[in-house]
């Protein structure tokens, strides 16, 4: 007798995270998908502990909660529940409380990982919303059959298998699944998708756009996996490019030309996500082309923050840069001044120090002699940062010192 397509693709996928240490817990809507992946766990022997939520969204929801219950008593197998204490329509805020209870189950009981059914026509659905969404070439992956949420492992093991093929299994194996009506209710996007959107397009273009969908997907997953490895020495610490000083970021790209756009616009993504920040696809197109084209005292705003382009490095301001507008006699003080905390130290000596270079500014210190206490000579100090560098003057001709000094200074903000 032939091996069923479902069983063999469950048996492959564990059999490559084999041996399982700890049961799985499955997230078990009742649906096609979760009851044929429960039962499919079933028949392979694996210890598996079926998590149910109810949203409470509809009035028949508890008594479906009972026939769930009582197909997993049947099984012997564990059933674990739990019910919305705030019932809301919405689809995130709905993802997220369930999210929640299985991330506290997960810690408190301990499994190996969170399995979730989700198939190829859901997968499909998701990188088709994510082109109308205008997601980054690489995000067009969708979801991945192995990943995580927090510390919590995620597994996916149906993503290459289509609801057909899901749907002729529950019908081999006698499986009764539930039928949620709000799947079909259009005021939520993921029926939207499912009822009309894909299923429009298919007819309008006069096939399944599924697969072609799912393989996207697939290929968007594999660009991702080979930049991240591409751009791997562009995060290795230490990194003497990219220095993170008091005032921000400084990312000098110099030393990288030419480097290809597709791996330019990877790295600031995964750069911006690291900061928090959603840059704009306008923005991201900017500082690519500034930087490439080595252009200077470029400004371009990233959310609430600004970035600095020039001659090819890029600096990322986390707070604004300190000023000091006064005059100080050269001696060992410590000063405050708006946000930031100066610290002055002032030595006899020899000189031993080689000119001032305001890349050492940015790192929140310089250290200089007697000799070389002002930055005249020095070429390609950036426009924007000329008014931060300590500078040294005579006063009234008087000479800054009379005998052979060593200063050092630094700065960082306040606590």
């Amino acid at each position: 007798m032939k091996n069923d397509l479902v069983e063999d693709t469950v048996s492959s996928f564990l059999a490559l995270r084999s041996p399982l240490k700890k049961p799985l817990l499955l997230g078990f809507s009742g649906g096609v998908d979760s009851l044929s992946l429960a039962h499919a766990l079933f028949l392979k022997g694996i210890e598996v502990h079926l998590a149910h939520f109810d949203h409470r969204w509809r009035k028949e929801s508890r008594d479906e909660v009972k026939q769930l219950e009582k197909w997993a008593k049947e099984r012997k197998l564990i059933f674990l529940t739990e019910s919305s204490s705030q019932p809301k329509a919405d689809e995130m805020w709905a993802r997220e409380e369930r999210y929640a209870f299985f991330s506290e189950l997960f810690s408190s009981r301990g499994y190996e990982a969170l399995v979730l059914a989700h198939q190829l026509d859901d997968q499909a659905e998701t990188v088709l919303k994510r082109i109308f969404e205008g997601a980054h070439l690489q995000n067009l992956k969708g979801m991945e059959p192995v990943s995580k949420r927090g510390e919590m492992p995620l597994w996916r093991p149906f993503l290459s298998l289509s609801k057909k093929t899901i749907r002729a299994f529950a019908d081999k194996n006698k499986l009764e699944p539930l039928e949620d009506r709000t799947n079909f209710d259009e005021k939520y996007m993921r029926a939207r998708m499912r009822q009309t959107i894909v299923r429009e397009i298919s007819r309008h273009f006069g096939k399944e756009v599924a697969p072609p969908l799912y393989r996207l997907g697939q290929e968007a997953r594999e660009l991702d996996g080979y930049l991240e490895r591409a751009t791997q020495k562009f995060f290795k610490t230490p990194n003497q490019s990219r220095v993170q000083g008091p005032f921000g970021v400084m990312w000098d790209f110099n030393p990288f030309f030419p480097l290809e756009t597709v791996e330019l616009r990877y790295l600031l993504h995964a750069f911006f996500k690291e900061k928090g920040k959603g840059a704009t696809r306008a923005a991201l197109d900017a500082i690519i082309e500034n930087l490439k084209l080595k252009k200077p005292n470029q400004r371009i705003q990233v959310a609430k923050s600004e970035v600095i382009i020039d001659r090819g490095i890029l600096f990322y301001l986390e707070r604004p840069l300190p000023i000091f507008h006064g005059e100080m006699s050269l001696k060992t003080q410590t000063i405050t001044t708006q946000d930031w905390l100066w610290t002055i130290q002032v030595e006899g000596g020899e000189e031993a120090f080689s000119s001032p270079n305001w890349r050492d500014w940015w790192k929140g210190k310089i250290s200089l002699s007697s000799s070389s206490l002002d930055w005249k000579g020095q070429s390609k100090i950036p426009a924007f940062f000329r008014p931060s560098l300590p500078l040294f003057i005579q006063k009234d001709g008087v000479e800054i010192s009379p005998s052979p000094i060593l200063v050092s200074i630094s700065v960082k903000p306040r606590a």
